[in-house]
């Protein structure tokens, strides 16, 4: 407006005639997102996920171009034109050049620019986008340039660090708590740097190589406060040992001095022998400082931890013991439940815990003084029935019986990889990553399921058990079932039900009451 031009907002690479997308940028007022625009005429735009499906409204994805401006080809590079010149069945014949670079649809017909795909990472099984984060944090009024990156530690573990450069002094909580309103936590950095100027390269891009040797103030926090009781002093030696620091403040935040989920689990470990509490990784989450976990540490003393069981329906003398599916979660066995209510069915939750049997024992113990047990496991979650009862009967105590729905024993450890691990979850999750309503959710959901698998995935099924074992399975889950007859000294019987193992209780959940009903008549002698 000042100087009495309009200004234009175009994009395009050379493989596609360079300029392929227009914006017209408006006379007053700032859009908080600048897009790339709408695909000028003969040209089309396509948003794809890795499968080559076509993407959603405000999903990311890699961008694609076709249309008449699409180039043949590299010349004499007859790879690299097969990798970037595809055709697919959605673009209805249509040549495309991927163009690696993530964008998304918004809700007017424009399309938003993300960052390359080539900055994409993966740190602690999650996949992240860099310019995600570097777009959260351009769009800060105080901040004229941002870069992330990706670093380790002394024991090689991933972090993420951004570099900025900002017209006032920021601090850790005002930059966690601006990118957390639309960034998931895993995607937040564990370290903020700022420096004068990003460096550049020849051809005017972000040289992120450089970045690394450029001086720069680490950012942090309030002023320090040193600590006010013992009780501090233990967890600021822990930090200060763990991150490599000294004098760490009472009130610094953890994450803006360089912590992260694995330092978080290190430190909780270390917290947890020292004070001889339980604390789970899920109740220290958001916790920032040395003065936030001496309180909680201090609360846990005072009072008795999280309930990890819960009594389905009502309390009785006919008890069973259940254990969760992949889920993590207990909730998951009401519509049984709801349907046998001359039982009382006590339902765990998983726990991340290297000593999840032995938390659980002291809470059936709790529950049931004596023997005989009886011990329900759907999925995964009758493995886990398994080793509580094995470590039952080594304190002395009968389990009378073990009911499985679904679960295959585990007779090697490690047989999953964790690439394996990471591919399932993010296979279960897909399409739910980038829904910012529900981030905190799934990344909880995310983090319980993995340690659920890494728990199991290492240690093996090789007790002999004295209890009678009955196996309930789906259509395609016969073939293994019968290996549980060689872990018992008992009985152990077989039902059949229909059905596929993800479905086994919704599409067929009274063939399978029927089934279980059944089976806690006879462990009970009701008929």
């Amino acid at each position: 407006k000042r100087f009495g031009v309009r200004l234009h907002n175009l994009y395009g690479p050379t493989e596609a005639t360079v300029e392929v997308s227009y914006y017209d940028c408006p006379v007053t007022g700032l859009p908080e997102i600048i897009p790339i625009g709408k695909p000028i005429d003969n040209i089309k735009f396509y948003i794809f996920d890795k499968y080559s499906k076509l993407q959603p409204v405000g999903i990311p994805g890699e961008l694609y171009i076709g249309g008449a401006g699409v180039a043949r080809g590299y010349i004499n590079r007859a790879e690299l034109t097969r990798e970037k010149f595809i055709q697919t069945p959605e673009a209805e014949g249509d040549r495309l050049y991927r163009t690696g670079d993530l964008a998304r649809w918004l809700d007017d017909g424009n399309i938003e620019f993300l960052g390359r795909i080539d900055h994409q990472v993966k740190i602690r099984g999650f996949r992240i986008e860099l310019g995600e984060i570097e777009n959260r944090l351009l769009s800060h009024e105080d901040i004229k340039e941002a870069v992330v990156i990706t670093k380790e530690d002394d024991s090689g573990n991933k972090y993420l660090c951004a570099y900025i450069v900002s017209t006032c002094r920021l601090t850790v909580k005002v930059l966690r708590d601006y990118i957390s309103m639309e960034i998931p936590e895993y995607m937040i950095p564990s370290q903020f740097i700022n420096i004068e100027n990003i460096p550049l390269n020849q051809n005017g891009k972000v040289d992120r190589n450089k970045l690394v040797s450029v001086k720069g103030q680490l950012i942090g926090g309030a002023e320090k406060s040193a600590p006010k009781n013992e009780t501090e002093k233990i967890i600021s030696d822990i930090w200060n040992g763990l991150l490599g620091l000294q004098d760490i403040g009472v009130n610094e935040d953890f994450y803006g001095l360089g912590g992260n989920s694995l330092n978080l689990i290190e430190m909780l470990a270390k917290v947890n022998k020292k004070f001889g509490v339980s604390l789970a990784v899920g109740q220290v989450l958001g916790i920032r400082t040395v003065e936030q976990l001496g309180e909680m540490i201090k609360k846990y003393m005072e009072r008795k931890k999280e309930d990890i069981c819960v009594l389905m329906n009502k309390a009785g003398s006919r008890k069973v013991f259940c254990f969760p599916p992949i889920s993590g979660y207990g909730n998951y066995i009401k519509p049984i439940t709801a349907e046998l209510e001359d039982y009382s069915f006590y339902s765990f939750s998983y726990i991340e815990s290297e000593d999840v049997v032995d938390i659980y024992v002291k809470r059936v113990l709790k529950e049931q003084n004596s023997g005989p047990y009886v011990l329900y496991g759907f999925c995964i979650g009758g493995r886990l029935a398994y080793h509580v009862a094995h470590r039952l009967e080594q304190l002395g105590y009968e389990v009378s019986d073990l009911i499985f729905i679904d679960t295959e024993p585990g007779f090697t450890a490690g047989e999953m990889k964790e690439e394996d691990i990471d591919e399932q979850l993010e296979v279960q999750f897909e399409g739910m990553a980038y829904n910012k309503r529900f981030a905190s959710i799934i990344e909880s959901a995310v983090r319980k399921r993995k340690h659920y698998f890494n728990y199991l995935n290492n240690i093996v099924d090789n007790y002999t058990v004295k209890s009678n074992i009955y196996c309930v399975h789906s259509e395609e889950s016969r073939n293994n079932m019968t290996l549980w007859s060689k872990l018992t000294e008992k009985k152990m019987k077989i039902y059949e039900g229909p059905g596929c193992h993800d479905h086994i209780l919704k599409d067929n959940l009274v063939y399978y009451i029927d089934i279980i009903r059944n089976i806690l008549e006879e462990i009970f002698g009701l008929k």
